[in-house]
């Protein structure tokens, strides 16, 4: 039977509700009685993976997430496919249909744009709003919408890096596009030309689901021992790690789709240092960016089993949270 008020909350533990913020993909900061009334609220009123409304179902899957990590010149994508629960489980093991990065700009836009000496200064400067409106209006509409996605995750930014007191002028470029994607996709919703959810995620919960509050995971472990760089830097190649691992055994926590064999392996491949690549194909570049569309795709799906398990079952689902 399902618990709608979730009265039991408030005899959990401050510690016991953190755990459950964290699980559920809730902010865990704040007093016992700010945590509850929050994790009450969100989990009340979460999205439903599982949607029956079947109008953008256009093929097998029920749910299709699209989970995007933002950039310009490297913008990295995945999309999960999920087929329906069944009525003994609350899980399903998404299965990636597709993942890739792209560069939204040239290398060096600024020569492309200076041969032509007749355009006006805002398309001479790719990065002005009208030319970052249209960057984003053909993303979503030729790379995005195609894919028929149900739910569109998108990497939250922050104004400062590293908690420097300086903004970046790339920083703000990011950002823009970053509101301008989820422009296009409301007026989208709003006139119909597409129905879903459009959902903003902050890397750092995703950091800390997959990899704990020390940055590292014991799955990393290969990278923790390292020791070498900024713990940025190491938390970006224990990041990278984690996915390899899912890679490398093909385990239980995400399926692969056959199409994707030559990128799984030129991941594995860029990880593990070896050199040269797949025959007629080119090496494969940064990998912290793939990783982290993966994990953040992967997390916001656990979130959501997690919370559709807490309404379902109510304090009895503690146990059972990944």
């Amino acid at each position: 039977m399902a618990h709608p008020p979730l009265q039991w909350l408030s005899t959990l533990k401050l510690a016991q509700l953190k755990n459950l913020a964290r699980a559920t993909g809730i902010n865990s900061s704040g007093t016992k009685p700010i945590l509850s009334a929050r994790i009450h609220d969100e989990i009340l009123h979460s999205r439903a993976l599982h949607s029956t409304d079947k109008r953008n179902n256009v093929n097998k899957y029920m749910t299709t997430i699209i989970s995007i990590d933002m950039g310009i010149r490297n913008l990295a994508f995945c999309c999960l496919a999920l087929k329906p629960p069944t009525t003994t489980t609350h899980a399903t093991i998404p299965t990636l249909t597709s993942w890739s990065r792209i560069a939204l700009l040239p290398s060096n836009p600024s020569s492309s744009s200076s041969s032509s000496s007749s355009s006006s200064s805002d398309k001479e400067d790719p990065f002005s709003p009208p030319a970052l409106a249209a960057t984003a209006y053909a993303l979503v509409t030729n790379t995005f919408l195609p894919l028929a996605p149900t739910h569109i995750l998108i990497e939250r930014q922050r104004f400062r890096s590293l908690g420097g007191a300086s903004v970046q002028e790339w920083t703000l470029r990011v950002n823009m596009l970053e509101a301008m994607l989820h422009a296009v996709l409301r007026t989208l919703g709003a006139c119909g030309g597409w129905k879903g959810q459009v959902v903003g995620v902050a890397p750092g919960k995703v950091a800390q689901f997959w990899l704990g509050d020390g940055g590292e995971s014991a799955n990393a472990e290969e990278m923790r021992g390292k020791g070498k760089g900024s713990k940025s830097a190491r938390t970006k190649r224990a990041k990278v790690a984690v996915v390899g691992q899912w890679l490398r055994h093909r385990d239980s926590v995400v399926e692969f789709s056959e199409e994707l064999n030559g990128v799984l392996e030129g991941y594995l491949r860029r990880m593990e240092g070896r050199r040269g690549g797949v025959e007629g194909k080119e090496e494969m570049g940064k990998l912290d960016d793939l990783a982290d569309c993966l994990l953040q795709g992967m997390a916001w799906v656990r979130w959501e089993e997690n919370r559709s398990k807490v309404l379902s079952k109510g304090p009895d689902a503690l146990g059972e949270l990944d």
